[in-house]
Order: structure tokens, then sequence, then C-alpha cells
């Protein structure tokens, strides 16, 4: 009898361990992103890397965010928002993300707290810095080459005005003897070409400045760039113009001017 109740026991046991491991596990994923003035709803659909012909999710939501459930594995989601006919418009690109555990929407919100409480933000004001430390050479380079053209602009415009200022024939004293000691028109010539040594100058002195000011609204933008670049990233979205429909045959395309409109979503850089 103890026999026949242990064989039960084990068979129970396995039919259990099958029943559980027989599906796949599932775990919870969240997303969000920033949200799009004006919309009536998001799509989102997402598929698997190594069979990108079929979807595995596919889910319309009214906030800017979405948690569901899904298997272990690599996959790519794209958004879209929905117009007022509750259509998507343009499709956002395919972003990458990886599965391995639960990743709830508590989760993300610790992540978000622990990355902007661990960022050096000291490195926010050295520009080019925080693209290499991203690997990404290319934004870097162009970062050294903008602001090492305006610092060559800038010295250039100051050696070109330095050598108006120091020239021997716009020195007052000079002038002074030369007024003296020379025939007028020759005095009458000096003044003049000093006059227009001071013209130039004064242009070499008011491009300094340009330059200068350039490189501080260049110096905020990119400080601004890099702080942004902590949160999200952001993708353009193109709205495709509606058509309204009258019967089966027949339709009315508005005015493209007035039903274009672009939405930018952001994407957390941990989904990436």
């Amino acid at each position: 009898m103890k026999s026949i109740v242990l064989k039960f026991s084990i068979l129970f046991c396995l039919f259990i361990s099958y029943s559980e491991y027989s599906e796949e596990r599932k775990y919870t994923y969240y997303i969000e992103w920033n949200e799009v003035k004006g919309n009536n709803g998001y799509k989102v659909e997402v598929r698997k890397v190594s069979n990108p012909e079929a979807l595995v999710a596919e889910e319309k939501t009214v906030t800017s965010s979405l948690e569901f459930l899904i298997p272990a594995g690599e996959y790519e989601f794209r958004i879209s928002a929905l117009n007022r006919f509750g259509k998507p418009s343009s499709w956002s690109q395919w972003s990458s993300f990886q599965v391995e555990q639960d990743r709830p929407k508590s989760v993300v919100e610790a992540e978000k707290k622990l990355a902007a409480a661990g960022v050096s933000t000291w490195k926010v004001w050295v520009p080019g810095l925080l693209p290499i430390e991203r690997k990404e050479y290319t934004k870097a380079s162009l970062i050294f080459l903008w602001f090492g053209a305006l610092a060559v602009a800038g010295n250039a415009e100051r050696i070109a005005g330095n050598s108006f200022a120091q020239s021997t024939t716009n020195d007052s004293t000079f002038l002074t003897l030369v007024s003296f000691y020379t025939p007028l028109p020759v005095s009458i010539y000096l003044i003049h070409q000093r006059d227009g040594d001071k013209k130039e100058y004064e242009r070499h002195q008011n491009n300094q400045v340009s330059i200068g000011l350039l490189a501080l609204l260049s110096y905020g933008l990119n400080v601004w760039l890099e702080k942004r670049s902590f949160h999200s990233t952001t993708v353009l979205i193109e709205s495709k113009p509606e058509s309204i429909f009258r019967g089966n045959d027949s339709y009315i395309q508005p005015n493209v001017l007035f039903s274009l409109g672009r939405f930018e979503i952001g994407f957390r850089r941990e989904l990436e």
C-alpha cells in the first residue's frame, strides 16, 4: 500500500513539474516613452530579432508606457501615435531590447534614480567627453572640430587686430613727430591711413566678440543636449496625411499643410 502511495506521489509531482515547465516562462517587462502632445493613444509592436516577420506582441495604450509579459530573448519594438481615427501614423524605428528577467515599472524607476545619482555630472561640462565614453566617435570628432575651428578663427582675429594696434604708424607719439618734421601731405596721408586701420581694428574686435558669443552658445547647447541624453534618446516620427473616406470608393485628401505633423518619442537608453 505504501509503495502505491509513493508511486502516486512521484507521478503527481512529475505531472505538476511538467505542467509548470511545458509552457515557456514569461517575464514582466516595462517600457516608457515621452508623451506626444495631441495624441489619441499609442500602438506598440514587438517582434523577435530571430523572426522579424512575426509579431510577438501588439498592444494599444492611452498612456506613454506599457507593461507586458514576454518570454526571455532578444526583441525589437516600435511605437506609433494614433490619429483621431485610432489609426497609427508613421512608425518609429525599431529599437532593440533583451529580456532575461522580470523588469517591472518599480525596477525601471529604481534604475533611473540610481543612474541619476551615479552619473558624474562634471563630465557634462567637458565637450566631447561623454560621446567618447559612449564610443560615439563621429559625434566627438564633430564637437572637437567645431570648437577647434572657433578657437582658430578667434585667435586669427585677435592676431589681426593686434597687428594694427602695435603698428608703428598708428602710434600717437610717432604721428606727432611726423606732423612736425614731415611735409603736410605726408602727415595727412598717415592720419588718413590711421583712421582706416582703426576701422579694421574695430572690425576684428567685433569679429572676436561674435565668435566668442557663438562659442558660448555652442557650449551651452552641448551641455543641454548631453544632460538630455542621460534620460532618453529622441526618435522623430512624422504623421501621414489622413484621408477622409466617403462611401466605399471616394475619399477626400485634406490639405497636406494642415495634416502633416511631427512627433518626438524618446526611448530610455536602458532599452537599447
